[in-house]
């Protein structure tokens, strides 16, 4: 079902409890005595001693001697769990079937967070502990900010039709946005060249449909990158200038 690594140290879970381990980086693997018959979904390391693994009917299990022993933390829920993320000991998420995101602040305490869906949730991710993604069926994508008090959901950006016109283009261009769901916040609109350097920088107002000219008569011939960001999504598009 998925497998995770610390350093050279690996486990890779799946069916009836199954539990592998490698020390050397995945060239030789041990089968471990199973612990469990339920099947196991998600992995996260702490370090090379310390993972967590969740499982079916609501199973979170934790080694601190890098597999050797296993034990059942406390079930706080019969929702198959599909993923775990650790990002401290005893500090962990995890996700699951009917929309369920547990967060704990030690191993014994869990609470349940909103996530705002019943769509089953396949993994989680936090790049630090405020900032997390979860993902799910049917293309969901759901960030939080504020360490999973709040879960909103991602804009897909094949909803988001960004053009940029005429390219090539001989003094003035345009920036159209056609989309069908509102945007909620301010575009950034910038235009760099390819040294890097911000040639123009212009934030606005976007709560759909939109277009904008920009005068180029002032800039260098060449290639230059156009950026659109905000709070859902960032749009990169290269435009000429004769």
């Amino acid at each position: 079902k998925t497998v995770s690594f610390s350093n050279n140290t690996g486990f890779a879970v799946g069916m009836n409890g199954t539990i592998i381990k490698t020390t050397d980086g995945g060239d030789f693997w041990v089968k471990l005595t199973s612990f469990t018959t339920n099947t196991l979904n998600g992995l996260s390391f702490i370090n090379d001693s310390i993972c967590y693994i969740a499982g079916n009917n609501g199973k979170i299990y934790k080694t601190e001697n890098a597999g050797s022993d296993w034990d059942s933390l406390y079930n706080f829920t019969n929702e198959n769990l599909n993923d775990v993320f650790c990002y401290e000991n005893g500090k962990c998420y995890a996700v699951g079937n009917n929309g369920v995101i547990f967060k704990s602040s030690e191993d014994t305490i869990w609470s349940s967070q909103i996530s705002n869906t019943l769509l089953p949730i396949n993994s989680i991710f936090f790049l630090n502990s405020d900032t997390g993604y979860v993902v799910g069926n049917s293309g969901l994508i759901l960030r939080t900010t504020d360490g999973g008090t709040d879960f909103v959901k991602e804009i897909f950006i094949d909803k988001i039709n960004v053009s940029i016109f005429p390219n090539p283009c001989r003094g003035v261009f345009y920036v159209k946005i056609l989309t069908d769901i509102k945007i909620e916040s301010d575009l950034l609109i910038e235009i760099q060249n390819l040294n890097g350097q911000v040639v123009l920088s212009k934030r606005v107002g976007c709560n759909g449909d939109f277009i904008m000219p920009f005068n180029t008569a002032n800039y260098s011939k060449g290639i230059y990158i156009v950026k659109l960001t905000n709070s859902r999504f960032v749009k990169i598009e290269k435009l000429l200038i004769e």
